[in-house]
Order: structure tokens, then sequence, then C-alpha cells
């Protein structure tokens, strides 16, 4: 199979109501590409009563294909997509961290 051009952006709120960019995933114009049927870990600390969202964006369009992803925060799984789940080239997620973790 071949390679996604996925890229994706951990956005956090800031407390004057803007946004700043947490953490990004190297993409295609990195010369990075992540491979298919390949497992990748990212970890982040987040701050309690916080609101983010997670962005994934396929540069070369048609989503992840048969593949998936999920996000989890500690022990609580806050998406985990379906594979058959499509979006054309950008997908996001909002949730809020109420605890520590």
């Amino acid at each position: 199979e071949t390679a996604h051009q996925l890229r994706w952006h951990f956005i956090g709120s800031t407390v004057n109501n803007g946004i700043e960019t947490i953490a990004s995933g190297p993409g295609p114009e990195f010369g990075y590409e992540y491979e298919a049927n390949e497992t990748y870990y990212h970890s982040y600390c987040l701050t309690k009563d916080s609101k983010y969202r997670f962005q994934l964006k396929n540069s070369a369009g048609g989503g992840l294909g048969s593949g998936k992803y999920s996000l989890s925060y500690g022990a609580v799984t806050i998406f985990d997509s379906d594979s058959s789940e499509d979006f054309e080239d950008v997908k996001n997620h909002r949730f809020q961290v109420l605890a520590s973790g």
C-alpha cells in the first residue's frame, strides 16, 4: 500500500479565547510520510479545564483509505475512528480536559 500524506495539529485554546498550536506531526513538506500498516504514538501533557482540538489533514485528499486512528487522554478514549469513515482532506475533533491525568 502507498503511504498517506498525513499531517496533524494539536491546538489549544488560550486564556483570551485565541488558539495556539501545541504540537504538529511531520508532513510531506518535510519529506516525511506515515507508512501504511504501521502504528505511531505521540504523547503530550494537557492542562486541566482546557479546551483542545485535534486536526488531521491528508494533503493528497481521500482521507485515510483503510487506515484508522484514535485519540485518548489517560484511560479515556476521546475518539476512535472507523476504518470505513471517509473524509476528504481535513478532520477535526474538539474536546475538553476536565480532570488531571
